[in-house]
């Protein structure tokens, strides 16, 4: 490998970008740019031996090969790195594809090669691709098992949650349905969904009679939820400054434990918050409790981000057909489908005239035919009895 490859990269103990023991190690041969990122640090090899040593002796997060390289060198170490078993890498991420990538189709297929570009990219876009490497790394090393494929008794109960939430037309029944799973999934005394609108600053819930009751966001730990996007676990709510009864735990004491977790919208903003309480008496929430409100509130957040957007849709429209001067739709089109709103569809009609009608002719025929046997059999089984 020539000398020129190395010019203008610092040398392996000049690079070394140590922002913590516990950070994920990255390795780079052949980058034409200094790589510094958050949440990593990086090396940089002097040459292929190098690499093969580090990722025997290390454990590397991801090895980055450059520009510098071309694609038959960067061919060879990831050749390389298959056949040595000791090699620790889990990823390459390569920017000397050249313009034959296919030649990577093998290391692709493999799961050793991440991501393949014709040529270097800028420093913060191979940052992102390393964070997103890593975060897909740490997701899928979690001890966490998926909630619906375990042979817990919840799994069973959350795939039916699964199913009938996406048929919901509203946020009320929606958060009804959200209620009803966490109170029969989790013991608690108190469970409430809260819809957050962080245009008004409220947080909306249901009482005994259904009856929609607003509180303020400006103070509790439910709206400290709603505002942040945090998840809570506290053992005695009375201690802390952020409680609010009112709306955090109507009528109880405050030495009760809460816990609370976010429904994220498509924009990354809380759109609900569930909260689950028990008394001081009973045990702290278990990590398997949390498992399970996190897992109700990821699956109910894509629901809740259709129906609000249904409702907002819904207003648009309204206010367009109140608008004498709303040239987009015709009127009489906006009040129709302002009427449909609330009315169940048909099952679509998918086959076409004329197999329709030929069924109806068969049916006639069938039924003709059967009609004829009924007439026929006693004929002939009078004819019988008088023939012998």
């Amino acid at each position: 490998m020539s000398d020129s490859m190395h010019s203008g990269v610092p040398q392996a103990s000049t690079m070394e970008n140590w922002l913590g023991p516990s950070q994920p190690l990255v390795l780079t041969l052949g980058l034409n740019q200094v790589l510094q990122g958050d949440g990593f640090r990086t090396v940089a090899a002097e040459n292929a031996q190098h690499v093969l040593r580090r990722l025997r002796e290390e454990d590397v997060a991801v090895l980055l090969l450059g520009s510098e390289l071309t694609s038959a060198q960067a061919l060879d170490i990831l050749a390389q790195c298959t056949a040595e078993q000791s090699t620790n890498s889990r990823v390459a991420i390569v920017f000397c594809g050249g313009p034959e990538p296919e030649l990577f189709q093998k290391f692709v297929d493999e799961g050793l090669v991440f991501y393949l570009t014709r040529g270097e990219i800028r420093p913060e876009q191979i940052c992102s691709l390393v964070a997103a490497y890593l975060n897909r790394a740490s997701r899928k090393s979690s001890p966490d098992p998926d909630p619906l494929f375990t042979s817990a008794p919840s799994a069973e109960r959350l795939l039916d949650f699964c199913v009938r939430l996406p048929m919901q037309i509203d946020l009320s029944s929606a958060r009804g349905l959200v209620v009803n799973v966490v109170s029969e999934l989790i013991d608690a005394s108190y469970v409430q969904c809260l819809i957050y609108d962080a245009d008004e600053q409220t947080l909306t819930n249901a009482d005994a009679e259904n009856k929609e009751v607003s509180y303020s966001a400006a103070s509790g730990l439910t709206a400290f939820v709603a505002s942040t996007g945090a998840r809570l676990n506290i053992d005695r709510v009375g201690a802390d400054a952020r409680y609010d009864s009112d709306i955090d735990n109507p009528g109880g004491s405050e030495s009760a434990r809460l816990i609370a977790e976010p429904i994220v919208g498509a924009d990354g903003v809380p759109v609900a918050v569930i909260t689950a309480v028990r008394g001081a008496e009973s045990a702290a929430f278990s990590a398997e409790d949390l498992r399970i409100l996190r897992s109700i509130a990821e699956f109910a957040a894509p629901t809740f981000s259709q129906i609000i957007l249904q409702k907002r849709v819904q207003g648009l429209l309204t206010g367009r057909a109140t608008d004498p001067n709303s040239e987009v739709f015709r009127r009489e089109a906006l009040e129709y489908h302002i009427r449909s709103w609330d009315q169940q569809g048909d099952v679509l009609k998918t086959l076409p005239m004329w197999l329709r009608r030929s069924y109806w002719i068969v049916l006639v025929m069938v039924l003709i035919g059967l009609a004829g046997v009924a007439v026929l059999v006693p004929g002939l089984k009078n004819l019988f009895g008088k023939v012998n």
